[in-house]
């Protein structure tokens, strides 16, 4: 690493340290994305004792700009958690609703499970959340699960969990299909004929002819053992119809995985991004699914400037770019950093650079590729890394920069506090 681009690091951590402060890492969170702004809800993170609870953090992106700085950026999050007394949620499902002027949380982890609704809607016109009276016969709360909407406002929700972090003594597997009508609010159930088995932890995208597609994820079979399923299954269910069937995928079959993310691009292919295997970055990390074809077909391209593996993160489609935040990576730990898939062409995927985030600082070389420096949150820690990193500099940097230096360190650790 040159001397260049430590100076970079160490100005980056000692004038910006607090970017971002809100957005603190976390995985299992929602994302939505409602006009220009890309809203994020929720999320596992770390509390002072080292464990992990859902947080009630709500914020937003603004993505008109995308793909923003190409070079060295940041990127500013808008807080909006004070708009009203939402939930700690975690491991939820979320999709526009109403007339796609609303956000419908449905189920997950909250704290505490037994007195919160198993539904909210966040209004975007007047800024506000709400519990939403639904008539009907709602199903039990879940996590683990997707949820998609189509374009007359329903949302369709399939399978998932219930154990102790959903307020239940035992776990429960479903494979029953949900769906909730978000313009006339009631609740309404889809056919359980031909359903696959009890499934989580998959990925599910709607196609623009009604059919939602269930790629992956973790099955329980009849003997009450869990597996994953292979990614040549693709299961189908028919919103117009009312009817599942399955689909054996050609192409080059990925590795199996649970966790990982889909979102579908306006000429038909389904991007499949991170996911695990037995807390294991699933093989490869990125793979297309083409359904412009029957059967569906699988590639696997290669992409450049190649991202950390990642899985409980999320991913949505803005224009020509998938945007993938948050979520877990088996080398550094649960996340709050961003990146940018161009997929503007179907052979040529590309990430962009990466972007300073809290804990993270992004840098690209000259040959275009991307490396990182990790910078640990920890306030106890921020001291140490700044100092390893002095350790490269001449002894004259170092004592011309020591006094500035110490003086932001204290800074730095008074500003924690408060975080």
């Amino acid at each position: 690493m040159s001397l260049n681009s430590i100076i970079i690091i160490i100005l980056i951590i000692i004038l910006n340290h607090d970017i971002n402060a809100k957005t603190i890492p976390r995985d299992a969170p929602t994302a939505n994305i409602i006009g220009n702004k890309l809203y994020i809800l929720g999320g596992d993170v770390m509390i002072s004792d080292g464990s992990y609870q859902p947080t009630n953090d709500f914020f937003y992106l603004d993505v008109t700009n995308i793909p923003f700085n190409n070079t060295l950026g940041r990127i500013s999050w808008t807080d909006i958690t004070h708009l009203g007394k939402m939930p700690a949620n975690s491991w939820a499902a979320s999709a526009l609703g109403g007339k796609n002027d609303s956000i419908f949380l449905f189920g997950g982890q909250m704290e505490p499970n037994e007195e919160n609704a198993l539904v909210y809607v966040f209004d975007i016109n007047k800024q506000e959340w709400y519990e939403p009276k639904i008539s009907g016969n709602p199903p039990l709360r879940r996590r683990n699960f997707g949820a998609v909407n189509d374009n007359l406002g329903k949302m369709y929700i399939f399978g998932g969990t219930a154990d102790k972090y959903t307020g239940y003594p035992n776990t429960t597997d479903f494979n029953d299909m949900t769906i909730l009508d978000t313009v006339h609010l009631t609740w309404h159930e889809g056919t359980k004929e031909g359903a696959p088995i009890p499934r989580t932890s998959y990925a599910v995208t709607i196609l623009p002819d009604g059919n939602i597609v269930y790629i992956g994820g973790i099955q329980k079979s009849t003997d009450g053992t869990y597996e994953y399923v292979d990614m040549s299954e693709i299961a189908i269910y028919d919103t117009i119809h009312d009817k599942w069937s399955t689909m054996i995928a050609e192409g080059e079959i990925p590795g199996i995985r649970g966790e990982h993310t889909a979102v579908l691009t306006p000429d038909g292919r389904i991007i499949v991004y991170g996911g695990e295997t037995k807390h294991v970055a699933a093989f490869p990390q990125l793979c297309v699914l083409n359904t412009t074809t029957k059967p569906f077909t699988w590639s696997l391209p290669e992409s450049f400037n190649p991202i950390p593996d990642l899985w409980l993160h999320t991913a949505t489609i803005v224009g020509n770019y998938m945007v993938v935040a948050f979520g877990f990576s088996p080398t550094h730990g649960r996340t709050s950093d961003v990146y940018i898939l161009d997929l503007s062409e179907e052979n040529l995927y590309k990430w962009s650079v990466l972007f300073i985030t809290q804990g993270t600082v992004a840098m690209k070389q000259t040959d275009g590729s991307c490396y990182e420096y990790v910078i640990p949150n920890s306030k106890e820690t921020i001291g140490t890394t700044i100092a390893m990193l002095l350790g490269g500099f001449g002894a004259g940097v170092c004592v011309a920069a020591s006094g500035y230096i110490i003086y932001n360190i204290k800074r730095l650790n008074n500003t924690l506090d408060q975080l």
